[in-house]
C-alpha cells in the first residue's frame, strides 16, 4: 500500500473514531461470505459502521486519538471494528442476536471492556428503555393514586344515589 493510502486511511478512521460512543473489536473469521453480507446488511439497518482495516493503521488511529493503550491489544489476527454514533450497547446485543461475530473486547464511554464483559453489555438496556422505566416508576404512583381517587368519586356517588333513592 503506498503511504498516502495508508495517511488517507488513517485519516478516514480517526473521521470516524472522533465520534464515536463506542468502538467493538470482533473477529470474522470462518464466517462464510453470504453469512457476512447479512450481518453487513443488518449493522446497515441499525445505523452501525462495520469496518475491516489493517490492525497496525488502526493502531496509529487510536494513538493519535490518545485512546487507552491497551485497546492495541484487541487488535490481534483478522479483526474488524464496529462502530456507532448512537446507542453503544446496542452493537453488543447485534453481536449476541447474530452469533457468527467473536467478541474481542470494546471501548465505550472512556471505559475498556474485554471479552468476559460481553453477556454484561448485552444485557444493559438502551437509553430508551431506561427512559422507559423511570418513567414508569415516576408515573406509576401517580396513576395509583388517581384511581384510588376514581373508585372513592365512584363510592361517594353510589352513596348518594342511595341516600337518595331512600329518601323518595
Amino acid at each position: 500500500m503506498i503511504k498516502e493510502e495508508k495517511i488517507s486511511k488513517i485519516k478516514n478512521l480517526k473521521e470516524i473514531l472522533q465520534n464515536t460512543k463506542g468502538i467493538y473489536f470482533v473477529d470474522f473469521t470462518n464466517i462464510p461470505a453470504n453469512e457476512l453480507a447479512k450481518i453487513r446488511i443488518r449493522f446497515r439497518e441499525e445505523k452501525i459502521k462495520m469496518m475491516v482495516i489493517k490492525n497496525n493503521l488502526c493502531e496509529l488511529a487510536l494513538r493519535e486519538l490518545n485512546y487507552p493503550k491497551e485497546i492495541e491489544n484487541f487488535l490481534t489476527g483478522p479483526t474488524a471494528i464496529v462502530v456507532s454514533h448512537d446507542e453503544p450497547t446496542k452493537i453488543a446485543k447485534l453481536i449476541k442476536e447474530l452469533k457468527f461475530l467473536k467478541f474481542k473486547g470494546s471501548f465505550i464511554e472512556n471505559k475498556i471492556f474485554y471479552d468476559k464483559d460481553f453477556e454484561f453489555l448485552a444485557s444493559i438496556p438502551s437509553k430508551e428503555e431506561l427512559y422507559s422505566q423511570v418513567f414508569s416508576c415516576i408515573l406509576s404512583p401517580i396513576f395509583e393514586f388517581a384511581f384510588v381517587l376514581e373508585n372513592k368519586f365512584k363510592e361517594l356517588l353510589f352513596i348518594l344515589e342511595t341516600f337518595k333513592n331512600k329518601k323518595t
